[in-house]
């Protein structure tokens, strides 16, 4: 029986199978609690994908969130709920509308899920800003990548080729420490 990777996206599957071989993708929605602290979130996912799967797999979820600093840190996980109400624009328009503190970080928290008490957490971010959106926006039509650019870069993620991407990505830098730790005598 191999690792169980759940998510809805396809895109997250591709970008994570480029990294590390032998994943199964899975489409489970999880319930997903509302909170700020994404350990506590993917805590309650890899609960609930633990159970879909009766306990007798390994198995991986994430989460991704979008601090943005002149909201002192808030959206973070909860992005994806802004996205939808607001957009890309939107939330743009809100850093702008904050005297114009654009500065943001990237962040993906990947959980992975192996036995009953055994869990362990990879964090990755990416600090960046918030800028017009610009690019075709690959990931998802609900994804931030098309206003966030990271630091030290002139694109956004959404202009960025898919290999490009992926060799900065927040979700690669959780990626990779996912992988060392699967490689290694855990």
């Amino acid at each position: 029986m191999g690792i169980y990777y759940i998510t809805g996206r396809d895109e997250k599957f591709k970008e994570v199978s480029e990294l590390i071989e032998g994943l199964t993708h899975r489409r489970v929605n999880l319930d997903e609690i509302q909170s700020n602290d994404q350990v506590s979130i993917i805590k309650n996912k890899l609960h609930s994908a633990w159970m879909y799967f009766g306990g007798t797999a390994p198995v991986i979820v994430d989460d991704t969130g979008l601090y943005l600093n002149c909201l002192n840190g808030f959206l973070g996980p909860l992005i994806r709920w802004f996205l939808e109400k607001i957009g890309d624009m939107g939330i743009y328009n809100l850093c702008y509308n904050c005297a114009g503190e654009v500065g943001a970080k990237a962040q993906a928290v990947i959980g992975y899920k192996w036995a009953y008490n055994e869990e362990k957490f990879f964090v990755g971010s990416v600090d960046g800003k918030i800028v017009s959106p610009r690019g075709q926006n690959n990931f998802s039509s609900s994804g931030f990548d098309r206003i966030f650019q990271p630091n030290g870069e002139t694109k956004t993620f959404a202009e960025m080729t898919f290999e490009d991407k992926i060799k900065i990505s927040h979700r690669t830098k959780a990626i990779l420490q996912l992988k060392e730790f699967l490689e290694s005598d855990h």
